[in-house]
């Protein structure tokens, strides 16, 4: 169960996986949603509507959790500890169209992904960057022995 290397922390990221948002509620609950995400110079952008629940979580309390990971094996994963900071927003014209233009054509390619996002262009939106703070990543063996394990766990 070793960590990514640095080539295999690019690869994922540059994947056209869902991000999980961990967020803290007013009242203190974690709060999980998924979102599109870029990754950019050892950053992750993320792209919030106006009204989403996550984005005023944010704004309230700017610690954030962040799994990214794949659904197959070997199961390689991320998770980010950071405070996230707003860029901008809630714009309808900013930073944050190029880099949801880049994340349209990712997600759902590059004929579907312009369509998508020029429908929605008038909608305002948040531009949140996340460092790179404290990070761990982990990937299995795939041969599905101990080694899936991390020695820690044993007794």
């Amino acid at each position: 169960m070793p960590p990514l290397t640095k080539k295999q922390l690019e690869e994922l990221l540059n994947k056209p996986l869902p991000a999980k948002i961990a967020t803290i509620t007013p009242d203190g609950w974690p709060y999980v949603a998924p979102a599109w995400f870029a990754y950019k110079n050892n950053l992750i952008y993320v792209i919030g509507r106006m009204r989403s629940e996550w984005v005023s979580h944010i704004l309230n309390n700017p610690r954030v959790h962040v799994l990214i990971d794949e659904y197959t094996p070997p199961y390689a994963r991320v998770h980010i500890t950071a405070t996230a900071k707003v860029i901008e927003g809630p714009v309808v014209d900013g930073k944050w169209v190029d880099i949801a233009k880049e994340m349209a054509s990712r997600y759902f390619g590059k004929e579907v992904g312009p369509k998508y996002l020029q429908a929605t262009l008038n909608q305002p939106r948040y531009l949140i960057e996340i460092p790179m703070e404290k990070v761990v990543t982990w990937v299995g063996s795939g041969r599905g022995d101990l080694t899936e394990w991390h020695p820690r766990y044993y007794k």
